[in-house]
Parts: structure tokens; C-alpha cells; sequence
């Protein structure tokens, strides 16, 4: 059973296969979820607004089934098919699927989200597969089928549902997957039949019979009962749907019967079957066929539609037997072929076979022999562009020709145009490297391919050329610099850095090196090496180095790149800084050690085991008071502890200290009352120590001290009875124990840092948190916030409390501004300090052009360009461009976009086009590029003349002007050749086909062909292109014209000429003999009998020659 092959009376029908892409077609509308046709299925799929998904149809049907197929993606939840369906409120019945249990549930939804269980069927596996799905409903009871067996039947005695529309239904919940449907159909219970017999037959139709399309709702064992009989015949109606119908003798005509249908439980409706009897008729005849020569590749097209006198038509049916691949009948009988090459040469049989539909069928048969034969046809050369070569560097192009015919033996290749040394090889490999003498120079290489077919019909030997050409550059790149990496010194210290730029061009240029601002002192010699030793004022200080090079080529170009050098030294506003790097081994100066064995290795402070004692000191005696300290410490395996202290009084060894102990990973800060006697103020535990280097920082402000470790604040102590100045220390406790412990880069800062900014005039300087407090240090905690204390006096200025600042210079202003600000901790203010800006004047940087390459454009074609500048002062200044000498008709509008249509004149040509940037600044700077255009010249197609046919008399001569025209300026020559043409037909070298049939032609009709042919040797592209033009001559067997008399009368001239009655003549008169056009007197004068007469009025003519001709 399948509701997919409707017959008539089913209520509605969707394939969505037919649908196009999109929403859902009309009328089905989306309830929720996403739904969509994609692919000939509609698809349903996730809703984030949505856990249910329904998309419906609206109607009032009410028993009926509705069919449709499933198909579920990986990890599908569930949904199906909805019937009855009440869209205002979403009430229906519904069979889902849930393919990850296998199982289905008959469904009864009593609006859009809520419904209980009618039934529930376990189902074999489910997967991905399609599967049908359909609902029955006949009052209360409904039935379930799946993949056409019914899997479940229910009464719904619970204010059943009686009418509505269908729906399709499914569950995303958050899970993403699809279901897609395809076909859909809505049938009665009891759809109607029709069949087709033949006059005086007898039909039997066996079971299921009319009951094949009928759907249960109680069970499928169905059973038939006649209604009605037929009116004009005799039926037997079997319970099991069978039946047999005979109708009356010589009856033809429509005639019918009814049955009721019953699942065994109740009727399930009355359904009408339509017997059409049909008289019997003549078969089809399909016309007689010739045979026929065609060549390949050749569309065969053969009118083979069948003759009917049957009234009204059958439908008829054609078909091939047995026909060659490719060969078809459409339903009309028009047979096409389009043998193939491997189908040539051969002999091919088409036979085609009508029938109709009429019963019995009747058919008919015909054939027809095809001979094809084998045509060579000419190897293709690919479309080659023109080719720029730099300098002496190789050319290479893959010339391999395309050959169509299967049957060609061979390809040779030959280069006849080509520099010397060029070479092409037996695959079409051309290569070609220049000497120094082929520099600035065009080059024309011409390929000639010919192939070998030893089975054509036609010629065996085709060829086929083709043109590109080879500009050989001197090249101008410009220098180019490599990418520098940033540099950091340390003083004192030399930077040396080798910025040798790379040279490409060929001829080699000459260099010369700059540095654009760079720091004093720093110089570039002829190589690009750059030197700088930077002093002290120049330190601590990061400065930007910046090279062009310039090269003396015409036009001269450069290059520039940049890299950034960091000097470090004393830190501004730096109380002592030391980084042990840069310090010379062994020594310790004006570090004193107190006890252990302290020395400078490895670029940094280390302290060891000394056998003589357990505590190990080194220090400076210096008398600071409220500051900060910092160091990087670093333990070895093993090590016991060790630290920095601050405010020591070197005669007693009184100070307080920050220790870390890597074993317990803690660290204490303590109060040495002499150099043995510690005192532990705090203790506070630390991440894994290990062996990595750690930052270490002390401040002091009167009584409180804070200890960081790694950044971060880890504790802090109020001392009432404080050390209150003093120098610094590196300490350790070795305790017998033998370990190193490393100190580098120690900092001794007042608690509030000067700053030094550097900025350009006429701009603003924008500091972001935490700005002017980024190097200040609370002792109480981290909250830091910044008081403006005296502020800039050359620009307007903006602090705020979390440290980041704006600063404008007035206008005009260069020079050195400064404001104070004090730093506070959110418990006490850590001190005051200056802050410096330093306002430069903005560098003028200028316009620069882009890098353009060497192009080519064919003749009549236009060139555009862009070459717009790019400039990075501020403000943007106004450009203006210009070409310098350029070729006639290149521009270059305000945008720098520059275009040109060359004409044929400049064809071919190589052209320099170089362009001028300028800006408005003062003094203006400039920037130039220049770049190659090769003209590439092309050939054009002759035009032939659109010929009308002729027609003319038995040995009269035709003669035509069928002259071509050409544009090409230059094309050298046309030629002429009649490719088709009765013999002795001729072509002059202005194209005058000149002809007069022999007897032997008289009559015949006759195909002329001319082929006009031009060569321009310049062309890059095809250098012989050709046009053809055709027309047909016919010659009838009559006489000739003859003028019978000649009569002048009263300013007037009587012509009387023989003619053939029914024909039209023209008759032509010119005054001088020697003139070139004939003027038309008379057209198409038709002949009534024997003779034709025309009268021509010559008042003050004094001559006129005359002529007639058989009008074509």
C-alpha cells in the first residue's frame, strides 16, 4: 500500500523535492522550531526559543490517513506525524519515533506542548534510515503504521478528536540534530480507482484488487461489498477486492461501479472504480528513413515521428534497439546522435520502435544505416600571456598543445619566430635564457604544432600556431633592508649593527646610507654599518634607529627600515643601581663584605660557604633614610636562606632585613640588633621558592616597613622603636651548609620616582594608570594614588589619582615643561617628585609612492593603474601628482589612479611611465616610482559581407563584390579562397566572385564559400585570423534575356526583351558604360507571356545603356 501513487480523490499531495529552497512552501505554516526546505526533503532542526517544533497544514478533514517519510539524523531525540490537528490551540493526535529507543509512541497532544501516551510499540532498529510513517482515523478510532505494517490500533473514548488538519512534529530540547521528510499525502480511507480495458475483453483483477489503496483503522484485513454495479456490463466483486468486468458487446465508453470497504470491525467508506472501455485501432507507421554519411563530433538529427489515424490520438512511446551509446529518441520521434571520436570510423544500425497506449498496444518499426566518419581536427595551443623576464633569469613555458582527436599518432612541435638560443622540446617546453645583449629588449616567439591522423577522412595533417611575447627587463628594484632586530646595551657600551642592504638590479647601483634622526653620536658608513656608543646623558633612554638607502638608478629608488636600541644605566631619580652584568669579574667594589665569601661571577653577586663563619654580609655604607630597595635573588639546591637588608649601621651591624628560606618556602622579616642577633618581626608563607630567581623589595618610611616578594605586597611591620637610616646589605646563613646564593640587578629608589617624557609638539600626550606611581612603592600597602603638587607652566595638564596623566603642550611650545606630584599609600604620602616632558617638533616624514611591476595591455584595451601615495604627516597634507613624459593619452587623476588607452598606433611598443608625488608642506617634499608597459599588438578578423542568394539563368554569368573589411592597421594582406564553389567559379584579389555555368551545371543549385584570410606579422596573438561567408547560386534552366527591340519615341524608350512567363526581371540602366554602379529602373517585372516590356522616360538624356537580369 502507498499513498505516494495517488490516484484521483486523494485530498493533498507534497513532494518536497519540487520545492524550492527555503521556508516551508505554501500553505504550510511554522507553529515553532526551525524549519526549512533544503535538498528536496523538508528539514527540521534546532531552536534555541523553542523545545517543541511543529510546522502544519489547516484544514477540517475527517477520517482520512496521512502519510509521510522520516528520516532522522545522528542523536535525534524524536518527532512524527500529527493529524486532526486544531491549530488555534494545538490539539491533535501524533505518532512519534524516537530512534534511540527504538520504540513509538501514538501521541494525543492537548495544545502545542503537553500530551499523554495512547500507545506505545517497540520497533526494530531505527538508525538513519528513511521510514514511512502514517496515521488512520475513522470517529474514534485510530491506527498506526510504520514501514507499511500497522503496529498499533486505538479507540479514544476520551472526547476524541473528530476533524482537523496534519502537522509534522518533533522534540530538540538543547540537543542539535535534524529530521527531514519527504514525500506527504492525505488520502480518504477509500480512495477511488480507474482502469483501462479494450472493447469486448474481459478485465479480472486479482486480489487485493480495489482494496490495494484502502487503509484500516481496526485491522488490515479488509473486505469488499458492492454498492452499486456497472451499468453497461457484467461484474464479479470478490469480498478480497478481486473482480471481473465484461462489458456489453461492442460497448465502448466510461463505466463504473461502487463498494464499500470494511476492516472487519466497521465500514470504512464507499469509494467509486471507473472502467474506461476502449475500441480497437490501427497502429502507428513511422515514414520511411535514408541513410547517411556524417562526420564525428557532427549532431545527427533525424524526424522519425510516427503517422496516426486513430481519432483522437494515442500516446506513443519511441524507443532505440540496440543503438549506438549516445544515440536518443525524445517523444516525438526526433532522434539525435552526436557519435563520439572513439565511434569513428565505424557503421552504426538505428532501429526505432513506436507503440501506443492503446489496448491492446499496437507498434511499429523502422531502420536506417549511419556511416560516421573520422575528421581530423586541429591541435589547440593554449592562450599564452606575454612574458616579462628580469635580468638574465630563465624563461620556461609549458606550450603543450590540447589534441581532441583520439586517432592523431603524433604531435611536432617548431618554434619559426624565437630569439636566438630558444629552444622548444618534443612536449611543447620552450626555455630561453637572454644574454646580456637581449636586455630592454621585446621578443616574438611563434609555436607551430602539427598533428598526424592516418584515419581522417579529411586532411591528415592539421596544424595550429600561436604568439606570446618575451620583454626582457634590465632590472630596477630598488635596495632593500632586512629586518633588524631590537637591541638593548648596557653602559658603557658600543652598538655595532650590519645593515648592508641587498642589491638586485641589473646592472649593479651605487648606495648611499642615512639615518633619519638618530640619536647624537650614532653614524652609518658606505656599507650600512652602524656604530653608536652612547654616553651617560643618554642613559637610561630606549631610541628608535632609522636607514635609508638610496641607490643612483634612473629613477633613483630606496628603502628604509628601523629598530629600536635600549640603553640602560642608572635609573632616573635612582638612589644606586648596580647590575653585576656589567661589572667586572672578582671585583666587589664599593661593596664591603662584613663576613663569607662573596665575589662577582657570572654576572651577578655570589655568596658561599666560608668555613670560618655562618653568617655571611656584604654591604654599602650609605645613611638613606625613608626608600625602597629591590634585588633579584637566586639559591642553589639545598640552600639554608639569605636576603637583603636595609637601614644599616655598619659599625654595629644593626639593620632590619627581608630573608627567604627556600627549604620551608617562607620568608621572615627580621631585626638584626648586631650583625648575629635576629629578631623575627613577621613570617609569611611562600609558593614553591625552588631554584628560580625571585624579586625581592624593602621599603622604609619612618617606622613602617613592607616587604614584596615577586611583585607583590607579602607583609608589612610598624616598628615603635625603628632604625630610622642607614645603608643596605646582601646577607646569608651557610651553617656549614655548601650553597650559592646569586643577587643581580639591585635598585635603591626613593619611595615617589621621578619620570622623563618625551613627546612632539602639537600633539598630546596621553598616560594611561598607573602612570607617574608605576615605579613608587608603599610601605603601608598597594593602594598608590598621586596629588598634583605644582603643575606645568608651558601646557594645559590633567593628573589623576591613580597615577595616568594627559599633558598638552601650548601651541608652539618646544622645549622642557615639568610638574611635582606627591604619592600616597592610602595610610601616609611616600614623598614628592619631578615629573619632565620634553616637547620635540614633529618630523615630516613626506609621500611615498608603492612598488608597482611591469604589465602589458593589448592595443584599444585601457590600462588603469592605482598608484596612490601614502603620507603619515599630520596634518595630512594636500598631494598632487603628474606623469613625466608619458606615452600620448596616459592621465593621472587627483587620486593617483592612472589610466591609458593606447591606440593602434602605439602598438606594439614598450612604454616608462613615471610618476611625481608632491605635498603642500614647506619646503614641499617629493616621491617618484616609474613602471614598464609593454603594448601588445592584436590581430583582428577580417569582415566578410552578409551575401542574399542568387538565382540565375542557364550560362549567364554571375558576378558578386563579396569584398572584406579589416581594422587592423596592421594586417599586411587579405587573401581569398572559394572553399566551396562549382567548378570554374573564380575569386579575384579584391574578392570579385566571378561564374558562368557550363552546360552541364544548367539546372543545379550550388553552395559558394569564400574565406578571406589577413596576416599582421606584429600580433601577439593569432597572426593570420580568418572569416567565411556562404551563399547558394541557382541555376534554372531558361534562357537568357534577350532585348527584341529597342524603341525611342516622344523622349521616351521603349525596352521589349525575350522572357518566360511567371518570372520577374530586373531592369538597370547606367549613362556612361565605364561607370561603376548600375541605377535600378524597373524591379521585378514579371513576364505575362513569351516577351517583357519596360518604357523609360529620357527627356534630355542624350545616352543610357541598358540591361536586364532574372530577378533571383
Amino acid at each position: 500500500m502507498s499513498l505516494f501513487d495517488l490516484a484521483s480523490g486523494s485530498l493533498y499531495y507534497e513532494d518536497f523535492a519540487q520545492a524550492n529552497s527555503g521556508p516551508p512552501p505554501t500553505p504550510w505554516n511554522i507553529q515553532s522550531g526551525a524549519w526549512a526546505v533544503r535538498g528536496g526533503v523538508l528539514q527540521g532542526g534546532t531552536d534555541p526559543l523553542s523545545t517543541y517544533s511543529f510546522v502544519y497544514l489547516t484544514n477540517t478533514w475527517s477520517d482520512y490517513s496521512v502519510q509521510a517519510q522520516f528520516q532522522f539524523g545522528v542523536g535525534a531525540y524524536g518527532g512524527g506525524l500529527g493529524a486532526r490537528l486544531n491549530p488555534t490551540n494545538g490539539a491533535h493526535y501524533a505518532a512519534w519515533i524516537y530512534p534511540s529507543g527504538n520504540n513509538m509512541h501514538l501521541l494525543k497532544f492537548q495544545n502545542w506542548s503537553n500530551a499523554t501516551i495512547l500507545a506505545s510499540v517497540n520497533l526494530p532498529v531505527i538508525g538513519t534510515n528513511a521510514h514511512t510513517l502514517m496515521l488512520a482515523m475513522e470517529g474514534s478510532q485510530i491506527a498506526v503504521y510504520y514501514d507499511s505494517q500497522m503496529v498499533a490500533s486505538v479507540a479514544d473514548t476520551n472526547s476524541p478528536y473528530l476533524s482537523g488538519g496534519v502537522s509534522l512534529d518533533m522534540f530538540t530540547f538543547t540537543i542539535a540534530y535534524q529530521v527531514s521528510v519527504g514525500e506527504l499525502a492525505v488520502a480518504p480511507l477509500v480512495p477511488p480507482d480507474n482502469y483501462l480495458m479494450a472493447e469486448n475483453t474481459t478485465l479480472t483483477v486479482g486480489p487485493a484488487g480495489v482494496l490495494g489503496n484502502v487503509t484500516g483503522v481496526y485491522s488490515t484485513n479488509l473486505n469488499a461489498l458492492l454498492v452499486s454495479g456497472p451499468a453497461n456490463g457484467a461484474l464479479d466483486l470478490s469480498s478480497n477486492g478481486a473482480f471481473s468486468y465484461t462489458p456489453a458487446a461492442n460497448f465502448t465508453g466510461t463505466d463504473s461501479f461502487s463498494y464499500q470497504a470494511n476492516d472487519s470491525q466497521t465500514n470504512l467508506g464507499v469509494a467509486i472504480v471507473t472502467l474506461t472501455v476502449n475500441a480497437p485501432h490501427s497502429p502507428p507507421g513511422l515514414p520511411p528513413q535514408t541513410n547517411f554519411t556524417i562526420n564525428v563530433m557532427t549532431s545527427l538529427v533525424v524526424t522519425n515521428t510516427a503517422i496516426q489515424t486513430v481519432t483522437p490520438p494515442l500516446a506513443l512511446g519511441y524507443s532505440l534497439i540496440d543503438a549506438p551509446a549516445g544515440a536518443a529518441v525524445d517523444t516525438n520521434g526526433i532522434i539525435t546522435w552526436t557519435p563520439g571520436q572513439e565511434q569513428a570510423p565505424s557503421t552504426n544500425v538505428i532501429t526505432t520502435v513506436v507503440s501506443d497506449n492503446g489496448l491492446p498496444s499496437q507498434g511499429a518499426s523502422n531502420s536506417f544505416v549511419v556511416v560516421v566518419l573520422d575528421q581530423n581536427s586541429a591541435p589547440v595551443l593554449p592562450s599564452q600571456p606575454n612574458f616579462v623576464l628580469d635580468c638574465l633569469a630563465t624563461l620556461a613555458v609549458t606550450n603543450t598543445a590540447t589534441e581532441a582527436d583520439i586517432h592523431s599518432v603524433s604531435l611536432t612541435y617548431m618554434l619559426v619566430t624565437a630569439p636566438p638560443s630558444a629552444t622548444i622540446d618534443a612536449n611543447g617546453i620552450i626555455t630561453w635564457t637572454p644574454v646580456l645583449a637581449q636586455l630592454s629588449s621585446t621578443n616574438v616567439f611563434t609555436t607551430v604544432v602539427t598533428d598526424d591522423d592516418p584515419l581522417a577522412a579529411n586532411t591528415q595533417q592539421l596544424s595550429a600556431t600561436n604568439t606570446f611575447t618575451v620583454v626582457v627587463n634590465a632590472v630596477h628594484n630598488g635596495p632593500s633592508l632586512a629586518l633588524q632586530m631590537d637591541q638593548s646595551i648596557s653602559l658603557p657600551a658600543t652598538l655595532l649593527v650590519t645593515n648592508t642592504a641587498i642589491e638586485t638590479d641589473c646592472p649593479p647601483t651605487i648606495l648611499t646610507y642615512t639615518l633619519v634622526n638618530p640619536p647624537i653620536g650614532a653614524q652609518i658608513d658606505n656599507n650600512g654599518i652602524i656604530t653608536w656608543t652612547p654616553v651617560q646623558a643618554q642613559a637610561p633612554s630606549t631610541n628608535r634607529i632609522t636607514t635609508i638607502v638610496s641607490d643612483n638608478g634612473s629613477p633613483a629608488l630606496s628603502a628604509t627600515n628601523g629598530f629600536t636600541v635600549t640603553v640602560s644605566g642608572l635609573p632616573l631619580g635612582a638612589l644606586y643601581y648596580q647590575n653585576f652584568a656589567q661589572a667586572a669579574s672578582g671585583s666587589l667594589a664599593p661593596w664591603v663584605v662584613q663576613a663569607g665569601a662573596w665575589a662577582i661571577a657570572n654576572g651577578m653577586l655570589q655568596g658561599g660557604l666560608d668555613p670560618l663563619m655562618a653568617y655571611g654580609f656584604v654591604y654599602l655604607t650609605n645613611a638613606w633614610s625613608d626608600y625602597s630597595l629591590q634585588g633579584q635573588l637566586q639559591f642553589a639546591a639545598g640552600a639554608y636562606g639569605g636576603g637583603l637588608g636595609g637601614r644599616l649601621n655598619p659599625a654595629t651591624g644593626a639593620h632590619y632585613a627581608a630573608w627567604v628560606y627556600p627549604g620551608a618556602n617562607t620568608l621572615h622579616l627580621i631585626k638584626f640588633s648586631n650583625w648575629t642577633t635576629p629578631t623575627f618581626l613577621t613570617t609569611k608563607n611562600l609558593p614553591n621558592v625552588g631554584t628560580n630567581a625571585h624579586v625581592l623589595k624593602l621599603a622604609f618610611r619612618g617606622g613602617q616597613i613592607a616587604v614584596y616578594y615577586d611583585g607583590a605586597l607579602a607583609t608589612t611591620y610598624t616598628d615603635n622603636v625603628p632604625y630610622l637610616t642607614g645603608g643596605i646589605s646582601a646577607e646569608m646563613y651557610t651553617g656549614n651548609s655548601a650553597y650559592v646564593m646569586s643577587l643581580a640587578s639591585v635598585l635603591v629608589n626613593p619611595l615617589a620616582v621621578p619620570a622623563d617624557y618625551l613627546m612632539n609638539g602639537g600633539t598630546t600626550l596621553t598616560v594611561g594608570a598607573p602612570g607617574l606611581l608605576g615605579g613608587d612603592t608603599g610601605v603601608y600597602g598597594t593602594n598608590l594614588s598621586a596629588v598634583l603638587v605644582s603643575g606645568a607652566s608651558e601646557g594645559s595638564l590633567s593628573v589623576s589619582n591613580n597615577g595616568g596623566f594627559t599633558y598638552t603642550p601650548a601651541a608652539g611650545f618646544l622645549g622642557q615643561d615639568s610638574f611635582v606630584y606627591q604619592a600616597n599609600d592610602n595610610q601616609t604620602n611616600l614623598g614628592t617628585a619631578l615629573v619632565t616632558i620634553t616637547v620635540v617638533p614633529a618630523p615630516r616624514s613626506g609621500p611615498s609612492l608603492p612598488a608597482q611591476s611591469s604589465t602589458s595591455v593589448d592595443e584599444l584595451s585601457e590600462l588603469v593603474v592605482t598608484n596612490t601615495a601614502s603620507d603619515s604627516d599630520l596634518p595630512l597634507p594636500t598631494l598632487s601628482y603628474a606623469l613625466v613624459d608619458p606615452p600620448a593619452g596616459a592621465a593621472i587623476d587627483d587620486n593617483g589612479i592612472i589610466t591609458w588607452t593606447p591606440g593602434q598606433a602605439q602598438a606594439p611598443s614598450t612604454n616608462t611611465i613615471t610618476t611625481l608625488v608632491s605635498d603642500n608642506g614647506s619646503p614641499p617634499l617629493y616621491a617618484s616610482n616609474s613602471f614598464s608597459v609593454i603594448v601588445n599588438d592584436l590581430n583582428s578578423a577580417p569582415v566578410l559581407p552578409v551575401q542574399a542568394d542568387q538565382t540565375i539563368a542557364g550560362l549567364s554569368t554571375l558576378v558578386v563584390t563579396n569584398t572584406a573589411t579589416n581594422s587592423d592597421i596592421h594586417a599586411v594582406s587579405l587573401t581569398y579562397a572559394l572553399t566551396t564553389s562549382p567548378t570554374n567559379a573564380t575569386i579575384d584579389t579584391s574578392g570579385v566572385i566571378t561564374w558562368t555555368p557550363v552546360a552541364a551545371q544548367v539546372p543545379s543549385t550550388n553552395l559558394i564559400t569564400t574565406v578571406a584570410t589577413d596576416y599582421d606579422p606584429l600580433a601577439v596573438n593569432a597572426q593570420q585570423m580568418s572569416t567565411t561567408n556562404s551563399f547558394t547560386v541557382t541555376v534554372l534552366l531558361l534562357p537568357a534575356p534577350v532585348f527584341q527591340s529597342i524603341t525611342v519615341q516622344t523622349g521616351a524608350v521603349t525596352l521589349t526583351w525575350s522572357a518566360v512567363a511567371g518570372y520577374a526581371y530586373n531592369v538597370e540602366y547606367k549613362t556612361n558604360l565605364p561607370d561603376q554602379d548600375w541605377t535600378m529602373l524597373a524591379p521585378g517585372v514579371v513576364a505575362a507571356g513569351t516577351n517583357a516590356s519596360v518604357t523609360d522616360v529620357i527627356t534630355g538624356v542624350q545616352q543610357r545603356f541598358y540591361r536586364v537580369s532574372l530577378v533571383p
